[in-house]
């Protein structure tokens, strides 16, 4: 007896502090307030539904409708949840205005109108009134104009996305911000805030429970200023790319620890990559591609432990030296991007699970080591990293055979790009493949003179380079066949011979060389 008294009063405290109502489950519906009510049938005349998404919006019972969500107590509306989609007549969300009849919606904490067509029109400068709001998002939603400031009355909000397509929203300020205290994701994509100066970096500091940080593409500009004290240490994830920052990175960044992923690329970030993001304790993913000016040692930028970073990307900056016999040790990366710097040397053994290295990057998908000064020859033990998708080393001054082994248990490989070096193929006419390749650039490489047999074997090849090969003697048909599903075709400065076929079929918009060879007849193409 005891024991089901129990269970019943577990039961009544359930339904007691179980405020949000879900119109698809099993619980009893409530009534809507009527004041509620009236106030969602002004909103939704406000708007034009070309899809007919609200059309239950027309009993009592606005509980149930669409997107509404209520108080199971007191039935009053606590979310509406409007996001737009997709269908397959295209585009058609709701668009027109958004009426401040929203205002009496007292209990309102969730507003999500993300996705639909508002065509232009400033956001209603009303939403600052909604004060119980905790989530609010409106990205992407076609507003247009100057973010309202009194948006910093919102107290309570923990999530803020304002994110436009580019510049089409703007703030001359970002310290409304600092009213925000309960803000733990803020996101402000493709915003204009070339008129903040660097105010915003204080303002952010005020928010001690943010989480995540999404400024990317809001032509940010100047210089990343110093803190005199850190506040915001809840951060996880700053996304800052695609600005206008002139600016070295801040040794304050790497103080704070709580970090998972920054992305600072495509600015103008100059000086050195500070060492210690080497040794961030929880930092997942490092972004600063296409700064141009970023300078490391590579001997001691990867002296650091990297203990959880598994998306590290430092491609086009002023990266140099060599790469360390530890480097190997990096084992937590699964993409790693060196690309258009100035490492020179060679590569380490360590890159690869083999017995004699203390570690290896196993785990890798991607590792992009392009348009280096890198030279020696191509480990084996590269061919023993097994998810390994993407391969380039292209564009450097590396030498050597590629065999067989490079490739052993390379079964994932999707891209793989060797141009520019000065390799020798040495592989069994016999060989095929462990992987299917959609893209293989092997230009100036020395696959011949045999024509490359193993090349039968790939059936989803789009972009193929392997001129300048060394390939001598007659194309075979299967080739001409397979090239019909390529958008691109480059096996130009060869000695290949033989008859074209005609017409060669090859699929519409492909980009073809053919040139400088001993291919007869003109050809013309078979668009297919």
């Amino acid at each position: 007896m005891e024991n089901i008294t129990l269970v019943a009063f577990l039961l009544l405290v359930f339904c007691f502090t179980n405020t949000y109502y879900a119109p698809n489950s099993y619980a009893q519906p409530v009534d809507c307030l009527a004041s509620d009510r009236e106030a969602l049938i002004d909103f939704k005349d406000g708007l034009d539904d070309p899809a007919n998404q609200l059309s239950s919006w027309i009993d009592r019972k606005c509980c149930q409708w669409h997107g509404i969500r209520c108080d199971n107590r007191t039935g009053a509306v606590v979310a509406i949840d409007l996001p737009g989609s997709y269908n397959r007549y295209g585009l058609l969300n709701p668009s027109g205005v958004v009426r401040p009849s929203l205002m009496k919606l007292k209990s309102l904490r969730h507003l999500d109108l993300s996705l639909n067509s508002f065509n232009g029109i400033p956001i209603p400068a009303f939403l600052g009134s909604l004060e119980n709001l905790q989530y609010l998002n409106l990205s992407y939603a076609g507003f247009r104009g100057k973010i309202p400031r009194n948006f910093g009355n919102l107290s309570h909000l923990k999530s803020l996305d304002i994110s436009s397509e580019v510049l089409s929203l703007h703030a001359e300020t970002l310290k409304w911000v600092t009213g925000l205290v309960s803000l733990e994701h803020l996101a402000l994509r493709g915003v204009d805030l070339s008129m903040v100066g660097t105010d915003w970096v204080s303002a952010i500091n005020t928010l001690p429970s943010l989480v995540e940080l999404h400024l990317s593409d809001c032509s940010l500009q100047g210089h990343i200023p110093i803190l005199p004290s850190l506040n915001f240490t809840s951060l996880a994830v700053m996304d800052l790319r695609s600005n206008d920052i002139v600016s070295k990175i801040p040794d304050w960044l790497v103080n704070i620890t709580s970090l998972h992923h920054i992305d600072i690329s495509h600015n103008h970030m100059y000086g050195s990559i500070p060492l210690g993001f080497g040794e961030m304790p929880n930092l997942l993913s490092l972004k600063l591609l296409d700064n141009e000016n970023l300078t490391a040692n590579c001997s001691q930028l990867f002296r650091g432990r990297w203990e959880k970073t598994q998306v590290l990307n430092l491609a086009a900056n002023q990266i140099y030296g060599k790469l360390p016999s530890s480097f190997g040790n990096l084992t937590s990366l699964v993409h790693l991007d060196l690309s258009d710097n100035h490492i020179e040397g060679e590569l380490p053994v360590s890159i690869g699970p083999i017995p004699i290295s203390r570690g290896s990057l196993q785990k890798l998908t991607s590792l992009d080591l392009g348009v280096n000064r890198l030279n020696g020859t191509l480990p084996e033990s590269i061919g023993q990293l097994s998810q390994l998708q993407i391969l380039s080393v292209i564009d450097n001054q590396l030498t050597g055979v590629i065999s067989e082994a490079h490739f052993s248990k390379l079964s994932q490989l999707d891209t793989l790009l060797l141009s520019s070096n000065s390799f020798f193929g040495t592989v069994s006419s016999h060989w095929i493949p462990p992987f299917q390749l959609t893209d293989l650039e092997m230009g100036s490489c020395v696959l011949g003179p045999s024509f490359p047999a193993w090349l039968k074997s790939q059936n989803k090849v789009d972009y193929l380079d392997f001129s300048n090969a060394g390939v001598s003697g007659f194309v075979p048909n299967w080739f001409w066949d397979m090239s019909s599903n390529m958008s691109y075709l480059n096996i130009s400065h060869n000695e290949l011979q033989g008859k074209l076929p005609t017409p060669i079929p090859i699929a519409q918009f492909t980009a073809v060389d053919l040139s400088f060879n001993k291919l007869r007849d003109q050809f013309t193409f078979r668009q297919c």
